[in-house]
């Protein structure tokens, strides 16, 4: 489908801009000047207007803003190129907010030349990283990514709306989530446990970790979950393990997103919350790719900050209250009912603070 369909308003899952497509010839396309939270960059049509179809929305905000003059670069790149917008380096970003534009791949009917990004730090190499191209590559196979800086102009830009992102548009449209689950579902093959426990207990516990998670791991383990650490493996792996399992109990995180594009309704998937904030998108992704709820166990006994926020900006450790966590785990059949998962008292979460000398540092919220 094609439109010059506004874009006044945040990217909607079920109607509007973020379902249509723009064709623009003899576009401009402008990569940010800094990296700054909100950045002037985006996409000019041949009379030098900006496209508000191009700009990357997060909640209810423009992360990208209309520059405050147009670029004129020498020279044209031949060809039709596919809008991808930002390109984000970290993988969470990445899946949620660098992706939300290629569904266009299987619904846009003209040929393409590639994919256009800007980078979202722009003292990054304009080239893609090793699981960026292992992703890409598993929607269109080898095909062509041009990474602009600082500005260049394109023949022809094919601008698709944000079916995908962060805020109300995590659930993604139809298109996008029809894109994603059958293309990723085809190009990988299911291999892996039964049942599967994705844990973040190999990542920093001030940055991403949950305290109790080890303990967690050790019952799981004797209810026969296989403990999958995502970031050992390759983009494939993670798919094969995620589409090969049955039961699925996953810590709160990155990997959700990637589990959320080939997540199916015949799985049982259970939800561990680490933190009182930023949940909510994986979740919702995740039900609304597979159409139905998943068992979301928000189960903190208490959260952790640090005593110096300006140390440890944004972090919040939690802690699981593992005797809650076991009993709804009990309760929706993914652990057997004779396993018992006892709290953890005061003393032992500071014991797992202090191993990792964090205990001087946060104190309970």
């Amino acid at each position: 489908m094609t439109s010059d369909f506004s874009a006044a308003q945040p990217p909607d899952p079920k109607q509007g801009w973020a379902r249509v497509i723009v064709e623009l010839h003899d576009a401009v396309v402008m990569a940010p000047e800094n990296s700054r939270f909100r950045q002037h960059c985006g996409v000019f049509d041949r009379d030098g207007n900006y496209c508000p179809q191009g700009a990357t929305w997060r909640y209810n905000n423009r992360m990208t803003l209309h520059p405050k003059s147009v670029p004129n670069p020498q020279g044209r790149i031949p060809g039709r190129w596919l809008w991808g917008g930002l390109l984000f380096h970290h993988f969470g970003h990445f899946l949620v907010e660098s992706t939300a534009r290629l569904w266009a791949l299987e619904h846009y009917e003209k040929p393409l030349s590639g994919i256009v990004f800007v980078n979202k730090r722009p003292r990054m190499p304009p080239q893609l990283g090793g699981f960026q191209r292992d992703f890409i590559d598993l929607l269109m196979r080898d095909v062509p990514v041009h990474i602009v800086k600082p500005a260049a102009r394109f023949e022809e830009l094919v601008v698709p709306g944000q079916g995908f992102g962060l805020g109300d548009i995590a659930a993604a449209t139809p298109e996008f989530r029809q894109t994603f689950s059958q293309k990723l579902s085809q190009s990988v093959a299911p291999q892996g446990a039964r049942r599967l426990y994705v844990s973040r207990s190999k990542l920093p516990l001030e940055t991403a970790g949950m305290i109790g998670e080890s303990k967690l791991e050790t019952l799981l383990e004797r209810c026969g979950y296989a403990i999958f650490h995502p970031q050992d493996h390759s983009i494939k792996a993670q798919i094969a393990a995620y589409r090969a399992a049955e039961d699925i109990i996953i810590a709160d995180g990155s990997a959700a997103h990637l589990l959320g594009f080939v997540c199916r309704p015949d799985q049982r998937i259970a939800y561990i919350v680490r933190r009182s904030s930023w949940s909510e998108e994986p979740i919702s992704q995740i039900e609304s790719f597979r159409g139905a709820a998943i068992h979301v166990l928000d189960e903190l006994h208490r959260e952790w900050i640090p005593r110096d926020p300006e140390t440890y900006r944004q972090v919040r450790i939690g802690e699981l209250n593992l005797e809650k966590i076991g009993q709804s785990l009990k309760r929706a059949g993914f652990i057997d009912t004779g396993v018992t998962l006892p709290q953890m008292s005061r003393p032992d979460a500071e014991a797992i603070l202090a191993e990792q000398g964090l205990l001087e540092a946060f104190v309970p919220a």
